[in-house]
């Protein structure tokens, strides 16, 4: 991955506030095996996997909204990760489309 002049100086500034490098951070899963689902080895698997995570997040955001926690800090949080995870899904199912129409 090549380090832009951004993420030098993001460097410089994190390593004087006592913290890692944001291109440490950007190389390595510092949860290593942990963060990992213990069947992600194929891309169907992650494509399951994937779908999971979104259609668990959209449920847990539409519960808040029907029980109108709008104010809810773990609101932002459920409508954060349900944009990110519909994001990559996306993402992901344009990537897969792309794939089989080549086969």
């Amino acid at each position: 991955m090549k380090t832009d002049s951004e993420i030098i100086e993001l460097d410089k500034q994190l390593v004087e506030a006592g913290m890692l490098p944001l291109s440490q951070m950007l190389k390595s899963n510092p949860l290593g095996k942990y963060a990992v689902h213990k069947g992600m080895d194929n891309l169907e698997f992650f494509e399951k996997w994937l779908d999971m995570r979104f259609i668990e997040m959209m449920k847990f955001k539409a519960k808040m909204v029907i029980a109108k926690k709008e104010d809810d800090e773990l609101f932002e949080w459920a409508i954060s990760h349900a944009s990110v995870l519909g994001e990559v899904r996306a993402q992901f199912q344009a990537c897969m489309a792309s794939v089989k129409e080549s086969d």
